[in-house]
């Protein structure tokens, strides 16, 4: 076998893998979207734990599966901050988070005592997973909780508070309904400049996550 055919062979091999890299890389890229969110099925469970972030959809989702029998109860994570602290330190009254999402469900219908409302501050999922575990170290009714955020978090949040549970040796079942007032789309998320946004921001997040976060809980 002559040295030429040797060197033809190695460069076309080394080109085979490169398509295939090629490829592997843009099929992720285009499905990046279905990978980050979970599209879980609506089931009855003992509370819905709202994560904060995008309010509208949220709460139109929250208010369906309430409508819907789903569930009775709703916890949350206050997420304070110093910003609002120092406009209430000058005699400016802005309304929290906790206050508008009552605010907006009272509208449609559902009464504020299912709401409760765990103190903060919380910035992140998980500063809201660690404050829920909490609460429900001393509430052992928990079994199952549907979380609720947009599609695009769905992914991370569901894992991130599963880690949590499960290093902290609590089992509760979460489940994280597709959400339907989402305006993420996974499919196309590439064709939309704010679905381009979240996609990115998302997956730099579980990056960080996962290659650093999570071994410090």
């Amino acid at each position: 076998m002559s040295a030429n055919y040797c060197k033809y062979k190695s460069k076309v091999n080394r080109s085979w893998c490169l398509c295939i890299l090629f490829c592997t890389f843009f099929f992720i890229v285009l499905n990046i979207g279905n990978i980050i969110t979970v599209n879980d099925k609506p089931e009855k469970a003992d509370a819905i734990f709202f994560l904060m972030g995008s309010l509208v959809d949220r709460v139109e989702f929250s208010n369906y599966l309430l409508q819907n029998k789903f569930t009775k109860k709703i916890v949350l994570v206050d997420p304070s901050n110093n910003s609002r602290q120092y406009f209430r330190e000058n005699n400016i009254l802005i309304p929290s988070d906790p206050d508008l999402i009552k605010g907006l469900l009272f509208n449609k219908g559902i009464d504020s005592s299912i709401i409760t409302v765990l103190p903060g501050p919380s910035s992140s999922t998980l500063d809201e997973a660690l404050a829920f575990y909490e609460y429900c170290k001393q509430n052992d009714d928990l079994k199952k909780v549907l979380l609720v955020t947009s599609s695009y978090h769905s992914g991370r949040a569901r894992y991130i508070f599963n880690r949590v549970f499960s290093n902290g040796g609590k089992f509760i079942q979460f489940s994280v309904p597709y959400n339907i007032f989402s305006n993420y789309s996974p499919e196309y998320w590439y064709l939309y400049e704010a679905s381009i946004l979240f996609t990115i921001t998302e997956t730099l997040k579980w990056v960080s996550f996962i290659c650093w976060k999570q071994w410090f809980i």
